[in-house]
């Protein structure tokens, strides 16, 4: 079966609009933590501000990658939906007063009533956890770099900035080697992206001694490759 022009134009359309919401959502809660944070903090545990990279004369930002959306699941949601959520934790405890339902959990009433006001609490205390984490990885593509954002290796709070000259030689896709996370690869469209700059070395059929991202949208790495393509030649 073959998609007319209408269709196919329907599904590029329907493709770059998911990849710049959560491009967008992205870029919105690295500016609430560059706000929340004091300046001398940003650049020990996130990556540096898009509008802090020292560019040099005509190069520009051509590319920003994130993980995918299931590494940021709770963080997305807070974030667009905060307040929806917050109306159906107050919606359920005015339910619960109403009705005088027993939970059997509490015997007072009141503590009853506040179950989904902590629930929810506890589920943004995790979001923010998530999110934290979530973009300490982050690659940036330049006309003439590669800016790789990653947690340090021996203490994941920390951020460490990886900066390539030029574009890589080798653009790998490979399944995550944990089980659990190469199920949700099959059904969401991910993959662990492997970047080399010499791509010289290979073990197993994976990129040796690259820069690995994990979990990352396959459209993303597609867009990411037709760029380095189009850069290159």
């Amino acid at each position: 079966m073959t998609q007319s022009p209408e269709m196919a134009s329907e599904s590029v359309s329907s493709k770059s609009n998911r990849l710049d919401s959560s491009r967008e959502t992205a870029l919105r809660q690295e500016r609430i933590w560059y706000n929340l944070l004091p300046d001398a903090l940003h650049s020990a545990f996130l990556p540096s501000r898009l509008s802090d990279i020292q560019l040099s004369n005509n190069e520009t930002i051509r590319l920003v990658i994130y993980q995918t959306w299931y590494r940021n699941i709770s963080g997305y949601l807070f974030t667009n939906y905060g307040l929806n959520i917050l109306l159906l934790a107050v919606l359920g405890a005015m339910l619960i007063g109403f009705f005088g339902w027993d939970t059997g959990l509490f015997q007072t009433p009141i503590w009853n009533m506040l179950i989904p006001v902590i629930l929810v609490g506890a589920w943004l205390i995790y979001a923010i956890f998530e999110n934290f984490r979530y973009l300490k990885w982050r690659l940036v593509v330049t006309d003439r770099r590669l800016i790789f954002s990653t947690p340090q290796d021996n203490n994941w709070m920390l951020s460490d900035n990886i900066e390539i000259k030029g574009q890589p030689k080798v653009i790998d896709d490979n399944w995550s080697r944990d089980r659990l996370l190469r199920n949700l690869q099959i059904f969401t469209r991910s993959r662990d992206l492997s970047i080399s700059p010499l791509g010289l070395q290979f073990e197993g059929g994976k990129v040796k001694d690259g820069l690995m991202m994990p979990d990352v949208d396959l459209d993303h790495i597609e867009e990411f490759k037709q760029l380095v393509l189009s850069l290159t030649e």
